[in-house]
Formats: C-alpha cells, structure tokens, sequence
C-alpha cells in the first residue's frame, strides 16, 4: 500500500493553490526547468486549451499527497480527439502537440513511491481515459525504466518509445 494519496485536480480554483507547492517542487527537481513551472503551464493552457480546442482538452493534474502535504505534481491534460469517427481520451502532458522540449513528473526525493502511486492511481480510474501518454518525458534518475516497472506492476500496458533529443 502506498503512503501517497492521488487527487485529480482540473479547476482553475483549484490550481492556484497549488502554486506555492507547484514551485517549490519545480525549483528542487533534479533537473529544473522553466517547462515545470506552474506559470509556463497556466500560460500554454490559456494559449491553446481555451482557444484552440475548447471542449476538446481540460485540466488533469495528478497530486500527491502524503500526510496532508503535496509531494508530487503530474502536469497533466485531457485530450479528447476523433479520428475516423473513433474518439480517443488521452492523458498527456500539456505541451504535448506543442512540442515541449522537457516533460517531466515532479515527484520530489522519491520517484520510485512517486511513480508507483501514479500508476496505481491509474490502474483504478482506466475507465476514465484510453490512452497515456507521456511523450518526451525527461528520462531523469532512470524514470523511464521506472515508470515502465511501475505500470507493469499496475497491470497497464505501457510501450516506451525512444524520445527525440532536444536543445
């Protein structure tokens, strides 16, 4: 059993008291970077999630609890397309037909708990979403192999792609 509880967060309301845990996670992460930050995520979602696709992409940040404090933040979205008349609901992160040069999961000193209670988290609300995917995702402290350990244990499927080389 995890000691980390995973609450969906997707109001702007909502958000905004993240912002102090938000930064302080961002800021202390192995490899910091402005693509982290709560502000570049606010400012891409207000640039293409309402204007560009309304309706079509929300909010779906993942936050870790452990004894009431927030220790990880999943910068998430909710894409929903068609494609030949078949609609697809993917998690991603919120640059992802943006082309983000980093992505990453912000879960603080332990990313193997981190990790696992994400992918639990996933496991128990698969019937919410079709996809995940998590594109360019920063392969910092091996999270690659991590988070592919972690899904497995989890029983989803998960497939790693080779990411592109960024700046």
């Amino acid at each position: 059993s995890s000691p980390y509880t995973v609450e969906l967060i997707s109001s702007d309301e909502e958000i905004q008291y993240l912002r102090e845990d938000w930064d302080r996670l961002s800021a202390t992460s192995v490899r910091p970077n402005a693509f982290t930050t709560l502000d570049w995520y606010e400012a891409w979602y207000r640039q293409f999630a309402q204007s560009e696709a309304p309706g079509r992409l929300r909010r779906n940040v993942l936050v870790l609890k452990s004894g009431g404090f927030v220790s990880g933040v999943a910068p998430l979205t909710r894409a929903v397309t068609s494609q030949y008349g078949v609609k697809l609901r993917r998690l991603q992160f919120a640059g992802r037909n943006h082309e983000w040069d980093y992505n990453d999961l912000l879960v603080g000193d332990d990313l193997d708990g981190g990790i696992e209670a994400i992918a639990e988290h996933l496991s128990r609300t698969r019937d919410d979403w079709d996809l995940v995917d998590l594109i360019d995702v920063r392969d910092t402290g091996n999270a690659s192999a991590r988070i592919q350990s972690a899904a497995t244990r989890a029983n989803l499927r998960c497939a790693l792609l080779p990411a592109e080389e960024r700046c």
